[in-house]
């Protein structure tokens, strides 16, 4: 019984972070820590928990290229998966021109504001 269950939840996993789009598994566990010490831990793992998520608030990394930046939200989608929410993995400028082409809609009127 016990395989069952581990094998429905890896199935679970992979059928959600399909489904998010992800390009590729980075946990937290693979993160080098000691490769940018600017990065603080505790704060990582206390999105990791969901928290923001279940308070509906935004996460906004940023920083020069090369420091972990992506490698932290993919991790951190990844925990989002695993508590069975849904993740849309976006690049930056695929989000921003999302939110432009919405904005230019709304002043358009050919959205309405909620």
């Amino acid at each position: 019984m016990t395989d069952e269950i581990t094998v429905r939840k890896f199935l679970d996993l992979d059928r959600f972070g399909v489904r998010a789009g992800k390009p590729n598994e980075k946990p937290l566990e693979d993160f080098d820590w000691s490769f940018n010490p600017s990065v603080h831990k505790k704060e990582i793992f206390d999105l990791a928990s969901g928290k923001f998520i279940r308070e509906a608030k935004d996460v906004l990394f940023l920083g020069p290229p090369g420091v972990g930046k992506t490698h932290l939200a993919q991790a951190i989608g990844y925990e989002a998966i695993k508590m069975n929410l849904l993740v849309l993995y976006l690049a930056a400028g695929v989000s921003l021109g999302c939110t432009l082409f919405l904005c230019q809609r709304l002043k358009m009127g050919r959205v309405e504001p909620r």
